[in-house]
């Protein structure tokens, strides 16, 4: 659980919901992007582009939770009605994010859409707040007993957080080899859990002896060209491999540790053709590390936290209203 947490956190599946799947009986719905409206078009270069790469992750918004508690609980001996809106709403997202180190069941980033929502709500209000002069404020008394609690709160995440613990990735060697002399293209390979507009041609490192890369950045070889190998690491997941098809393209054989499949590439006209290879039991996670080292961590994290936010607050209680 605190594998699957850090994987959550740090580096989630799909990114962004945005993008409409590919139809099949599972999924049918999309957005409007035949033409994209203005709207639409403005959200998707936004969740394509590198600044909510790095803004957009579970990790930035638990940072931007902690600090933004820690702000208003360490400053603040009265806070107006905007200020207990944002503890309000930060406190929410941040337990919605923390609780799924016990409940969740995949790494997916759209677990974690209300506690960004939230968060940067939250955080926003209280850095305005903080950098705003107005001594004269009316509002609520900030009791110790509410300073306590969100204190305990900042501690549990700050331990929680730091502690999660890496989910080793499991390198999977994946070959293709053309076996006539007909052309063979790679488009793809790669985990299947990642979405098109987030993934490169392929995953991992990749050993391509003589096969041609194209202007799209396709792999093409024939027998004469030898065998193009890729490492692939994956936490578990399976692998796809896409092919190009049409009429000239041949045969080709992929393999896999206990994979083995001919895959017969042409076709009346061009298109597509994946191949999943599935995740056998020799790639399951095994357990490493200590059973208490984790826990105690965590705790002396928490503690730790706690007792700076104790002694921040008391050194600025004299100092701000």
């Amino acid at each position: 659980m605190s594998a699957t947490f850090h994987k959550s956190l740090y580096d989630p599946n799909s990114r962004s919901m945005f993008y409409k799947p590919g139809k099949n009986k599972l999924f049918d719905w999309e957005v409007k992007t035949d033409p994209p409206g203005i709207t639409t078009k403005l959200a998707q270069y936004y969740v394509t582009s590198s600044l909510n790469d790095r803004l957009g992750r579970p990790i930035v918004f638990a940072i931007a939770a902690i600090l933004g508690l820690g702000l208003l609980t360490c400053f603040r001996g009265i806070i107006d009605e905007h200020e207990l809106f944002a503890i309000a709403v930060m406190c929410s997202g941040l337990i919605n994010l923390l609780s799924y180190l016990f409940v969740t069941v995949s790494a997916e980033y759209r677990y974690f859409y209300w506690s960004g929502f939230s968060i940067y709500i939250g955080f926003a209000i209280a850095v305005i707040s903080i950098v705003s002069k107005n001594n004269d404020r009316q509002g609520y008394v900030y009791s110790y007993r509410m300073k306590l609690i969100v204190f305990v709160l900042i501690g549990i995440a700050v331990g929680l957080v730091a502690t999660a613990e890496r989910l080793p990735a499991i390198k999977r060697q994946v070959s293709v080899t053309p076996i006539d002399t007909k052309l063979v293209t790679v488009k793809n390979i790669r985990r299947a859990s990642t979405p098109n507009w987030m993934a490169r041609r392929i995953d991992g490192v990749v050993s391509n002896h003589d096969w041609n890369i194209d202007r799209n950045r396709f792999y093409n070889g024939t027998i004469s060209d030898g065998v193009l190998i890729t490492t692939v690491p994956t936490h578990g997941l399976a692998i796809e491999v896409e092919f190009g098809t049409g009429r000239e393209m041949g045969r080709v054989l992929v393999e896999s540790e206990q994979f083995k499949k001919v895959v017969d590439l042409s076709s009346p006209s061009a298109g597509s053709k994946t191949i999943y290879i599935r995740p056998s039991t020799m790639h399951g996670i095994e357990h490493h590390g200590s059973l208490w080292v984790g826990p105690a961590s965590a705790f002396i994290y928490g503690i730790a936290s706690f007792l700076f936010l104790a002694w921040v607050s008391r050194q600025f209680k004299a100092n701000r209203p």
